[in-house]
């Protein structure tokens, strides 16, 4: 089943997933700039390992996974951002991504888009922290907290 999103509820639906304040005219440029894309159903691959990807999903609505081989896969929900480590590295991902929900509504975000996004401090920060948040995901999984040292 498709549902209908339209420009205003996708500005509304990103002005309130992030954890600052930013302007309607900000939000509106990176809704312009961006590309609203839906996955339907479980599984639905959003990036395959090996893929170069030229930007990366924002989740608006719903939830992803990242597939890891004999290992727990990581949970990534609305407002966080998948593939955003490869797409900045400019790297291969090395893991599946699908969604784990029926519905996904999320935008993309390509090069131009990110330019315009992280010239601007609040949106850096939240990036910077987004990255922050992938790189202790993957600590858990290579060292369980358990075995950690303070």
């Amino acid at each position: 089943m498709f549902r209908i999103v339209g420009f205003n509820t996708i500005q509304e639906t990103l002005k309130a997933l992030l954890p600052f304040n930013a302007s309607n005219l900000l939000l509106e440029e990176i809704v312009m700039q961006s590309s609203f894309i839906q996955f339907h159903g479980v599984g639905e691959c959003l990036f395959k390992k090996g893929d170069s990807p030229l930007g990366f999903y924002f989740i608006l609505h719903g939830k992803a996974e990242i597939l890891i081989p004999r290992s727990e896969s990581i949970k990534l929900v609305s407002g966080q951002m998948v593939g955003l480590d490869a797409f900045l590295e400019e790297e291969r991902l090395i893991f599946d991504v699908v969604s784990s929900s029926p519905h996904l509504d999320s935008i993309f975000i390509d090069r131009r888009c990110y330019e315009f996004m992280i010239s601007h401090a609040s949106f850096k920060k939240f990036i910077d922290q987004s990255l922050l948040r992938y790189v202790g995901a993957y600590r858990q999984l290579l060292v369980p907290s358990s075995s950690m040292f303070l």
